[in-house]
């Protein structure tokens, strides 16, 4: 692709997010994206040949900087393997908490496809998607296993299906708070995020070995 195609697509992109965070997934057309990006339709679809597509590729574009937020976190960690788990998904609350907006947005995303079969996408772009959704699982694995190692925590089942649960519950928790948090805070009382903090808690006190070994 040369540099004008690269450029103009992403321009696209980024235009077409900016819209459907204003309008939503569902309300927002093709042509109003097109408008927004200052291109025709005909100029959109050659790059996007449908909504569906173009939805995802934006969703990938969140997913691909979401993944270098945590690789540079992961490379900061030091400390034992309980030590770097903590830091971690403290580290990943808080770039959650900073940018609600988009969680908001994802959250949209998930209900606009709840697994539907007539998704007009590519099985290029849907691999590429599955791909970048769970390549940061391996920070996770990584953190637990040193522990493990090191002692510092312990988890007797199996540690694909608890990263998975840690990962899915935390990212569904976040869309929520992004998506009815002041309802959570009228309902409840209690700081939004201070739920989300309270369930990392919960895992680490369930992960930790205690003071003088597992009994």
């Amino acid at each position: 692709m040369s540099e004008k195609r690269a450029n103009t697509k992403e321009r696209i992109l980024l235009k077409a997010y900016e819209a459907l965070l204003k309008t939503g997934l569902s309300e927002t057309s093709m042509e109003e994206i097109a408008k927004a990006s200052d291109c025709t339709r005909r100029t959109l679809y050659r790059y996007f040949p449908s909504k569906d597509e173009l939805v995802f590729e934006v969703v990938i574009r969140i997913l691909e900087d979401w993944n270098q937020v945590q690789l540079l976190i992961y490379q900061d960690l030091s400390g034992t393997g309980f030590e770097r788990l903590e830091d971690y998904l403290k580290a990943l609350v808080g770039y959650m908490e900073d940018r609600l907006d988009t969680m908001r947005f994802l959250g949209t995303f998930d209900y606009y496809t709840q697994d539907r079969s007539d998704l007009q996408c590519s099985s290029e772009v849907f691999m590429r998607f599955n791909e970048i959704s769970h390549s940061s699982h391996q920070y996770l694995q990584q953190l637990i296993e040193l522990g493990s190692a090191d002692g510092s925590l312990f988890y007797a089942g199996d540690l694909e299906v608890l990263v998975s649960t840690i990962s899915q519950v935390l990212w569904s928790f976040g869309q929520r708070i992004a998506m009815r948090g002041m309802q959570i805070e009228a309902e409840d009382h209690v700081d939004k995020m201070k739920l989300i903090h309270c369930q990392i808690d919960l895992y680490l006190q369930a992960l930790k070995v205690p003071e003088g070994g597992i009994q």
